[in-house]
């Protein structure tokens, strides 16, 4: 069985980097969904991936515009039917694979908190509405942009960056 198929291409997925892709609540994974985790998994530092353990894909949750959600602690990556529409799949698995690296690092999370929501708002404002909202939403979208737009979040958010590129990323740029 080669990784060209969705049975193949879990199982690349658990052999090369420990996370199991799984079928949840009223929704399968898809040949191409598989294909585009792993292709965002590869671009990942090892020290950042590891702390997500299975990523599963669910028809919906609460709200139709919910893309994805992690229970705090339990580092498992839900990911909705609504992230596989316009482009959103990728950036959805990195802001929600952020909730898990933020379980286990919450010095992290409360050194985020110190340097960028010191008042208990954003300053200087997050780089999305959602990110404006709590500091783990912030720093989780700080994630996804650096991952998606790294250039451009460089120029217009130096300080989240350099914060990002140390203490997350362990020095990989995009």
């Amino acid at each position: 069985m080669g990784t060209s198929s969705v049975a193949g291409l879990k199982a690349e997925m658990k052999a090369k980097y420990g996370i199991s892709a799984n079928d949840g609540d009223g929704a399968v994974w898809s040949q191409r969904q598989l294909e585009e985790a792993n292709k965002v998994l590869a671009t990942l530092p090892e020290s950042f991936r590891s702390n997500t353990k299975s990523i599963q894909r669910d028809a919906s949750y609460m709200s139709p515009g919910v893309l994805g959600y992690v229970r705090m602690g339990i580092p498992t990556v839900h990911m909705m039917n609504s992230s596989c529409y316009d482009r959103t799949f990728q950036g959805t698995l990195v802001h929600e694979m952020t909730h898990t690296f933020q379980a286990n690092n919450m010095h992290l999370v409360n050194a985020w908190k110190s340097q960028f929501w010191s008042g208990g708002r954003p300053n200087p404002p997050s780089v999305s509405g959602y990110g404006n909202t709590q500091a783990v939403e912030d720093f989780a979208e700080s994630v996804r942009t650096y991952w998606q737009s790294g250039a451009a979040m460089k120029k217009s958010q130096p300080d989240r960056y350099e914060f990002i590129r140390k203490h997350v990323m362990g020095g990989t740029e995009y």
